[in-house]
């Protein structure tokens, strides 16, 4: 009987420390899963943050890109007016092509009346 009261206790002894393995694993897997998470959050975090900062330089970037499309717009309109300007002054009346034609035209027109 006594060997059966060991057996017993043993036995006891050792699904208490089974018990007590399972409780700690699962603890061990709860915490496991809430590490991971926020990891993974943390993570995401970091992302989202580095994301935006991209966003922010990218930004200024356009901003910056505008600005120098519409000097460049400016610049062009003010050499093609430049240009238009020096042609305008480089033409004297009457000696087009132009004025050449309209001229005789007009004397033309003179001679028949």
């Amino acid at each position: 009987m006594m060997m059966m009261v060991q057996k017993d206790e043993g036995l006891c002894n050792s699904l208490l420390e089974l018990d007590a393995i399972m409780q700690e694993k699962k603890h061990l897997i709860s915490q496991l899963e809430e590490f991971t998470l926020s990891g993974t959050i943390e993570s995401k975090q970091a992302l989202l943050r580095s994301l935006q900062t991209e966003e922010s330089s990218l930004l200024e970037q356009e901003c910056n890109l505008k600005l120098k499309r519409e000097q460049l717009k400016k610049a062009v309109d003010a050499y093609s007016n430049l240009e238009q300007g020096s042609q305008v002054n480089s033409v004297k009346p009457g000696s087009s092509s132009q004025s050449k034609t309209t001229d005789k035209t007009v004397r033309k027109r003179g001679a028949r009346k």
